[in-house]
Parts: C-alpha cells; sequence; structure tokens
C-alpha cells in the first residue's frame, strides 16, 4: 500500500507535544528538536552522558545508581527512599526487619491457605436411585 502525498503532508503537519518537556509544534520539527535539545542528555544523578534520549531513559529506569528510588519493600510499609546501589544497606534496620517479617507472615499465610484448599475432601452424596423419577 502506497500512503498518497497528500497523507504524508499531512501527518507531518499534526501537533506533537514533547514528552521531556513544553515544547509543542508540527511533527515534522520533532526530530529537530529532539536533536537540539537532548542530543547529549547528561544524568543529573551521576553525570553520566546519553547520546540518544532513549539510552537516557533506560538508564533513568534501570541502571543508574545513584538514583534515589522507593525502598523495594514499600508495599509492606516501608517508606523509605534509597539510592539505588545502596538498597539493600537499610535492610537491616529494625523498620525493615519488621517489613521483612510481614512480608514473610503474608507468603506463609498464602501458603498455608492454598494447601487447606488443596487439602480440603471432595465429597459427593450418594443417594437412592429410583428409576420412577429419572
Amino acid at each position: 500500500v502506497r500512503l498518497d502525498r497528500g497523507f504524508k503532508n499531512d501527518m507531518k503537519s499534526l501537533p506533537i507535544n514533547c514528552s521531556f518537556c513544553q515544547w509543542t509544534d508540527a511533527l515534522n520539527n520533532y526530530q529537530k528538536h529532539l536533536d537540539q535539545s537532548y542530543s547529549n542528555v547528561n544524568c543529573e544523578d551521576c553525570d553520566e552522558q546519553f547520546n540518544s534520549v532513549d539510552k537516557f531513559n533506560e538508564h533513568k529506569v534501570s541502571k543508574c545508581q545513584q538514583l534515589i528510588v522507593d525502598c523495594l519493600l514499600k508495599d509492606f510499609g516501608c517508606n523509605e527512599r534509597v539510592i539505588r546501589a545502596k538498597m539493600e544497606d537499610p535492610f537491616l534496620t529494625k523498620q525493615h526487619q519488621h517489613a521483612l517479617l510481614s512480608v514473610v507472615r503474608q507468603m506463609l499465610l498464602q501458603l498455608n491457605n492454598r494447601q487447606m484448599d488443596t487439602d480440603l475432601p471432595r465429597t459427593t452424596t450418594a443417594g437412592v436411585y429410583n428409576p420412577a423419577t429419572a
């Protein structure tokens, strides 16, 4: 399928908002904006430099060791934020020991509930067969 020239031109003129800043313009100008504004992005947490926004985003999401993130035990009551590289350091604090105990208790409870569900006997009642009612 070949797109007609009018459709291509319409696509290029669609308005777009930059997902990294307040810039708004036509799609046709977006790559130029990215190249000018984000071609050499520095991580503000570790000072590493990136030549593309995609690599920078990947770094921020999963690799930057200096980024401050929520504790892994947040869902179990810890509200602490820590540097990713030192994520394990606070696990020895009293607060984290309580959170870890909570995790273990919750997992044991779930395991026991599953085991009880599979251990319940399955019984059926047998009635007297009456050919007149069948």
